[in-house]
């Protein structure tokens, strides 16, 4: 009996370190080390806190003018390459979805009927306010958000001051791929997509409206 167990025990401490070998290698999650500084399986270790994020890229922005009045109305494109760029800090309200306060905008050459005119100067669209981001992978994300949506012509010959503003509601939904640099730190590739409408009724009765569409492609660097 005793040399049995012997036996049984000789064997387990032979397989003991081929077992350990074929164990499979565990991957490191997107910002490597964990929380505490040593490596982590988490992929989600970093997703807790604070999160900021900031943006920059190129895009195209169409503005569309509407206008009714004695029955008659008209619609006038306004389109051009657009530089974009966007900022957001928030808050992870779990380890796969954040919260932000976010600022996005284009800017363009402003035109009239489709043709660039050098003294009307550049036009300024962003939208102001609280904007979602969900991760349903370590890598890839989704978000949109929805607030106050802003349009401002600069160095312009057609108006002054308050006359140059115009206020309305818009909304955003974007989607971008995540690399990790190391710890929290990442840099990602998104598309934005940016809608903006913006009503205005003069003393006559007239309605004046502009809706603006933006399609982004952006750089960008998130702290998780």
């Amino acid at each position: 009996m005793v040399a049995a167990m012997r036996a049984l025990y000789g064997l387990a401490c032979l397989g003991a370190p081929s077992i350990a070998a074929a164990q499979p290698a565990v991957s490191a999650p997107l910002g490597g080390a964990g929380p505490g500084g040593a490596a982590s399986t988490d992929p989600w270790a970093f997703h807790q806190g604070v999160t900021f994020e900031g943006n920059l890229g190129m895009g195209y922005a169409h503005e569309s003018l509407y206008a009714s009045g004695d029955g008659k109305s008209s619609t006038l494109p306004d389109s051009d390459g657009a530089l974009a760029g966007a900022v957001g800090l928030g808050g992870w309200i779990n380890p796969q979805l954040a919260l932000e306060a976010r600022i996005s905008g284009v800017q363009l050459k402003y035109t009239i009927d489709g043709i660039t005119v050098p003294t009307t100067g550049l036009m300024v669209h962003a939208l102001v306010g609280p904007s979602v981001q969900y991760w349903p992978t370590p890598n890839i994300w989704v978000g949109g958000g929805i607030g106050l949506s802003t349009k401002r012509l600069l160095d312009s010959t057609e108006c002054t001051g308050d006359h140059c503003s115009r206020y309305g509601v818009g909304f955003d939904l974007r989607a971008g791929y995540a690399f990790g640099i190391g710890g929290p730190h990442t840099i990602n590739v998104s598309v934005d997509v940016g809608l903006g409408y913006s009503p205005e009724t003069d003393f006559i009765g007239s309605t004046d409206s502009s809706t603006i569409t933006g399609i982004s492609i952006l750089v960008g660097y998130q702290y998780l």
